[in-house]
């Protein structure tokens, strides 16, 4: 009799042997393909299932400090009752007002979004062509296919999209970080509270969309005294960012003395570091300032070469309503085929520890 048993599930489509695909198993490798080139897919936690495509989760925020003491034998007292005063937590009697715990919590939310890639070999390719690299041709379609997942996984989460609800001529939509980590991000059904918005100092604009002429030490040191003054924590973060933004952060240890726009003045490039040997090296991988250390990551799908995100990692999450695996297309003589699919969502549990850098 026919028997299914879980080591018929060994085995993945997108490797050269074939059986069902484990869906655990095809997730842990979206993780792990292209991790250099793709690091917010690879070091954002995996938080927990979606739910429902549009999915929510609360944030909240501390009421303001006091100076002020406190009156012995004073009961506490509703911080309705006008007559006692305005103050964040004193009554006219200096009695402490009777608040909610919840006062400031609000509520964030966003869609999650539909990811597809699909392949097919005919039935001449699969039996008759011998390529090179491999028999399997189709194995090799849902590899391939499998890395472009990811791929788009990556850009759209990076990229400026607002969040959408599906209609008859939409597809959902999922908030990227370029709206999340923004002063005035896009409203809508996943509107992003006024409270929780991403303040102004902390998404800066460095230049135009081609060079980060106007990034240098202080303004960094800005934006992170920005964040640390909506968090009061001193931190590492991660900075995932495009090309011109690395390279403007590599020029923070050489300058040019004496530049001007003449070119024909005499320029003296002077180095923080010593030049003992045949080696030269001018890169920088982590920048430690006043409120905060910068572990920078380039990442070559940010809508922006002068695009860079200050990311709280534990502060955000990517949620799987679907785990990315392969399902087969139905063959009607055309050949087999495949469908790599994922249904994903990027969580900010709160924009305010968030920054950003950008143009102009």
């Amino acid at each position: 009799m026919a028997q299914l048993f879980e080591a018929d599930y060994q085995g993945s489509g997108s490797a050269l042997t074939t059986g069902p695909t484990k869906r655990e198993d095809l997730a842990d490798w979206i993780s792990l393909i292209d991790a250099k080139d793709t690091p917010l897919t690879s070091m954002i936690p995996k938080g927990k299932d979606v739910g429902n495509m549009f999915h929510r989760w609360s944030a909240d925020e501390y009421e303001a400090t006091t100076t002020k003491g406190f009156k012995d034998g004073k009961d506490a007292v509703d911080a309705a009752d006008a007559s006692l005063g305005n103050a964040v937590s004193h009554g006219a009697a200096y009695a402490p007002f009777i608040q909610s715990h919840t006062v400031n919590r609000e509520e964030l939310s966003n869609y999650a979004q539909y990811f597809r890639r699909a392949t097919k070999v005919s039935p001449l390719a699969t039996e008759v062509t011998n390529p090179v690299g491999g028999k399997n041709l189709l194995a090799q379609g849902i590899a391939k296919k499998t890395v472009e997942l990811k791929r788009d996984m990556e850009a759209s989460f990076l990229s400026d999209n607002e969040p959408l609800k599906e209609t008859s001529s939409t597809p959902y939509q999922t908030r990227a970080l370029g709206q999340w980590i923004n002063p005035a991000p896009s409203a809508g059904d996943a509107a992003v509270p006024a409270d929780f918005k991403t303040p102004g100092a902390s998404a800066v604009d460095v230049g135009t969309a081609t060079a980060a002429g106007d990034l240098d030490e202080s303004l960094v040191q800005g934006v992170l005294e920005s964040i640390y003054g909506e968090t009061g924590s001193s931190r590492t973060y991660d900075l995932i960012c495009g090309t011109k933004i690395k390279r403007a952060f590599t020029n923070l240890t050489s300058t040019l003395e004496g530049a001007t726009d003449d070119k024909s003045a005499a320029h003296v490039r002077t180095f923080n570091q010593e030049l003992g040997n045949t080696k030269f090296k001018n890169t920088i991988t982590v920048f430690e300032g006043d409120f905060g250390t910068l572990n920078i990551h380039v990442d070559n799908f940010v809508p922006e070469v002068v695009r860079g995100y200050i990311i709280p990692m534990e502060m955000a999450e990517l949620r799987y309503g679907m785990l990315p695996r392969v399902q087969s297309i139905p063959n009607s003589g055309s050949g087999e085929g495949r469908i790599v699919e994922a249904v994903a969502s990027l969580v900010v549990k709160n924009p305010k520890g968030f920054g950003k850098f950008g143009s102009a």
